[in-house]
């Protein structure tokens, strides 16, 4: 049961459409993916997958799939491979003009399908700096980035209003997925629908001005900020835009235009509304600001500088790279300046490093492994961040092999091969899933128990 007051503004709102709309609430939801193209590419997985997918024509590397298929199922999903995500819910991290090196902030990223999709599209370029100001789902954060082999990030967890005077004028593009009422969600999340109110949606729109405020702070010089609501209304949507442009003349709003979606009201024809009765998916918002200043910013990185690996350690972890046979690691030769070790615990940094001080982190760069007994353990972190070919010393099966589910169930499996004892990945056909340790005829099993969900 829809509230009365929001039958009543989306009446209003929508007029000739208002009935349509009211009669999508009636049809099934739609179900998509979004391919991780950072670590395969589209011809590739669709290759591999055995659903029924149909290409979507309002955002890229995203396709719809069955609502009885069970992409969620299948090893490549284990692997970090695509994100399942909700059809428009896949747009704001596709469509926010990414260039290699761009410095990125997604502000309020949890759980973290925006953050996947940006860095992505980074290609291991740049740095993504994804924040949520819950502590609880920005573990949720950091696990879907660690899962989709993002390492060129960092994961905070802040209120953004109060980020670091060093952020100010840093970041070339900004993603605000603001708070919002979550209109959009109603047919999808009835409980949403229950707890709506005018009152709500009204104190939201003043959090999301001041969230607004504090992104054209951190929004370097030329820059551009990507904002977006998973509602409908007006006061939370285009009267925001409205509000941030007239407080900063060296904002602009750059005209979107995406099939099957509402030109925005107000007079601000650039901003895009997503129907559940013009397209398959739920109700979103999007806006993109520019900021025309360009002066230039000096911004400044820091390089670790201390915490370095000791000298037995580092043995480790070269032995181990060396019997693995890893050749690159995000695209590029693995750099053992970006090693540092705290406790027994070995990371491996972003190639650029935030000097801020005073951040909360949950995690920069990625967990590289643990020195365990004179021996190094890799994670299975530094597994999801491996692509084809990083790698020599790998075992690849097909996905019709049984072994594989085994496996991925958290059992060892036997390999007929005649090989060298030690670490392999094992693949799906050469795309990496997870490290064993192959033991007389045995791939033991090295996935920790909490990813073992296939």
């Amino acid at each position: 049961m829809l509230p009365k007051d929001f039958l009543d503004y989306m009446e209003n709102m929508l007029q000739d459409e208002y009935k349509d709309f009211i009669e999508s609430f009636n049809n099934n939801r739609s179900y998509a993916i979004s391919i991780n193209t950072n670590k395969i590419n589209e011809s590739s997985l669709l290759d591999i997958l055995p659903y029924n997918l149909t290409k979507i024509d309002f955002s890229e590397n995203s396709y719809f799939y069955s609502e009885d298929e069970k992409p969620s199922k299948h090893p490549l999903y284990f692997g970090g491979y695509y994100y399942i995500q909700e059809p428009s819910s896949t747009v704001p991290g596709n469509i926010l003009p990414i260039e290699k090196n761009d410095i990125v902030l997604d502000m309020c990223a949890a759980p973290g399908g925006k953050s996947v999709s940006i860095g992505s599209r980074l290609q291991d370029t740049g740095l993504l700096v994804s924040n949520d100001i819950s502590s609880s789902r920005s573990k949720i954060l950091r696990e879907n980035l660690e899962k989709y082999g993002i390492v060129n990030s960092i994961v905070l967890s802040m209120d953004p209003q109060n980020f670091p005077k060093e952020f100010n004028a840093f970041f070339d593009k900004i993603i605000l997925d603001a708070p919002c009422s979550g209109e959009g969600m109603f047919r999808k999340n009835q409980e949403l629908a229950k707890d709506w109110s005018l009152e709500k949606s009204q104190r939201l729109s003043q959090l999301q001005k001041d969230l607004l405020e504090s992104g054209y702070r951190y929004l370097a010089p030329n820059g551009m900020l990507l904002y977006s609501t998973c509602t409908f209304n007006l006061r939370e949507n285009e009267e925001n835009i409205a509000y941030i442009l007239s407080k900063h003349n060296d904002l602009e709003l750059l005209p979107l235009s995406i099939p099957h979606t509402n030109k925005g009201y107000n007079g601000l024809d650039g901003c895009v509304h997503f129907f559940p009765h013009r397209l398959k998916g739920e109700g979103h918002f999007i806006a993109l600001l520019h900021k025309k200043n360009d002066c230039p910013q000096e911004r400044k990185f820091s390089k670790a500088k201390n915490k370095k690996l000791n000298k037995d350690s580092l043995n480790y972890i070269k032995n181990f790279i060396d019997e693995l046979g890893l050749k690159t690691l995000a695209s590029v030769p693995i750099d053992y300046n970006r090693f540092i070790q705290i406790k027994d615990m070995v990371y491996y940094l972003p190639h650029l490093s935030l000097e801020a001080k005073k951040l909360n982190y949950l995690r920069s760069g990625l967990l590289f492994g643990e020195i365990k007994k004179n021996r190094f353990e890799p994670s299975q972190q530094l597994a999801f961040a491996l692509k084809k070919g990083d790698a020599t010393s790998v075992i690849s099966l097909s996905a019709r092999d049984k072994r594989l589910e085994k496996f991925l169930h958290g059992e060892e499996i036997v390999i007929e091969e005649n090989l060298k004892k030690g670490y392999y990945v094992l693949a799906l056909e050469n795309y990496p899933l997870a490290f064993g340790k192959f033991v007389n005829g045995r791939l033991k099993n090295k996935i920790p128990s909490y990813y073992r969900t296939i």
